[in-house]
């Protein structure tokens, strides 16, 4: 019989369909022997105890694994009690069932915590699997043909290292999809990177050729600017101005730079032509003192309603007319004059709501408060916002560029100088409009 009990025990590992039914024949054989075993009885009694003191022990340590924080090890070690379990011998009749039901008891458990475990890390798969999904169509939404500016696709770049940094936050989904989704993802984040390369290398290349054009008008208006031949190279001036705008950006670090050298051989013919003209400063003196008078017109409109805001608008607006009609001053009081006069101008329309600002804003005010909560939507307005104010900085910057080229002091150049800093000034107010409403979305899109 122990040679037969040594037989079983050395023997392998069986199929797991088959592993129950054998040992529970094995154990039936073993059993019956045992029980019609009527000679060496204190053997078999050595024998019942020994195997009850081992399966004791077996059930000491699965008790100790139902406090082990890891389920996977504990379930891992409590099929090997199983095993130790299987191989030992039988146990006396009377505490056979009674030490079986704590082993079975306490399997049950850590099974249980198992099975819990398993359960708990499908549903997390599952929701990290929405989750990484929803981020590559976040990405993937990105359209790369409307990134037309330098800012466009900087805050793009944000924007998808913002979604990469909450892609680092987001735990493992389910072995199928996991490998699949990171390749997705990634993909798309390959494809952005190298379209943003591509384009700023395109713009690099515009840049370098529109620099060497520019910088080539400067070496024609140095050449020119000690020229005594007024109208001949005024017109030639005018001529290299005129070019000057039909060609694009470049980069921004010799922006100003190359802007200063041309506008610098400019003014420094103008200004030279203008000391020429001495009969004109008498007039200048005039034109000065006039200006100074409609400044303080201005400055005495305080706050009115009803009818006489309306009286008070045409007034200041007929003062407005005045002052542009006004032919130049002193050069050094150009500034100083021209910046009391956008100030007060400036404190009137906000002063008597010239530009109906207040209604404007009231009902964008509405239309926000409309879409409050839906954050798709007010992204939307944002970006709309942000393409408009990035339009109205590059309209200004274009027409202070070309401020600069208007020194004659003919009728037309005297209008369209005076056209030039009225859309100015109207840029400005519409992008500070523009500034409030970007303020009022973001702060919706935080709260």
């Amino acid at each position: 019989m122990r040679e037969l009990q040594q037989q079983f025990k050395e023997i392998g590992a069986v199929p797991d369909t088959e592993t129950s039914a054998l040992w529970k024949r094995y154990q039936e054989a073993t059993e019956k022997y045992y029980d019609q075993l009527k000679v060496n009885k204190d053997l078999r009694d050595l024998d019942f105890k020994k195997n009850l003191e081992m399966k004791t022990l077996i059930i000491e340590q699965a008790q100790k694994l139902t406090e082990e924080a890891d389920v996977v090890v504990a379930f891992r070690h409590l099929q090997d009690l199983h095993n130790k379990w299987r191989v030992v011998g039988p146990v006396a009749r009377e505490v056979r069932e009674e030490i079986w039901v704590k082993f079975k008891d306490i399997s049950a458990e850590i099974n249980k915590k198992y099975q819990a475990f398993f359960e708990a890390r499908k549903a997390e798969e599952q929701q990290n699997e929405a989750a990484k999904t929803a981020l590559c169509e976040k990405i993937e939404a990105i359209d790369f043909n409307e990134l037309k500016s330098h800012s466009a696709w900087e805050n793009a770049t944000k924007t998808v290292l913002a979604i990469q940094e909450e892609w680092k936050t987001l735990g493992y989904a389910s072995r199928k999809t996991n490998a699949e989704l990171f390749k997705r993802f990634r993909s798309r984040c390959d494809e952005f990177f190298q379209a943003k390369a591509a384009h700023f290398k395109a713009v690099k290349d515009e840049y370098a050729e529109n620099l060497a054009k520019k910088i080539s008008i400067c070496e024609q208006a140095e050449e020119l600017k000690e020229s005594t031949d007024w109208k001949k190279t005024t017109d030639k001036l005018l001529e290299l101005q005129a070019q000057w705008k039909t060609i694009g950006p470049v980069a921004q670090k010799q922006s100003d730079a190359v802007w200063s050298r041309f506008r610098a051989a400019c003014d420094y013919f103008f200004d030279r032509k203008k000391q020429f003209g001495s009969e004109t400063r008498k007039t200048e003196q005039q034109n000065l003192a006039q200006k100074r008078e409609i400044i303080e017109k201005l400055k005495a409109i305080g706050v009115v309603e009803g009818d006489e805001r309306k009286a008070a608008i045409d007034q200041v607006r007929d003062l407005m007319q005045s002052y542009q009609q006004v032919g130049h001053v002193p050069f050094r009081e150009k500034d100083k004059l021209h910046d009391a006069y956008r100030a007060e101008v400036s404190r009137l329309y906000d002063l008597l709501d010239m530009n109906n600002r207040r209604a404007s804003r009231a009902a964008f005010e509405d239309k926000v408060k409309e879409i409050e909560g839906d954050s798709r939507e007010l992204s939307r307005q944002r970006d709309r916002l942000m393409r408009s104010l990035e339009m109205k900085k590059n309209e200004i910057k274009t027409f202070e560029n070309n401020l600069g080229f208007f020194n004659s002091r003919s009728r037309s150049g005297e209008a369209m100088l005076r056209d030039m800093e009225n859309r100015i000034a109207r840029l400005r107010d519409e992008q500070a409009q523009i500034e409030s409403k970007i303020k009022l979305v973001e702060s919706k899109l935080n709260a």
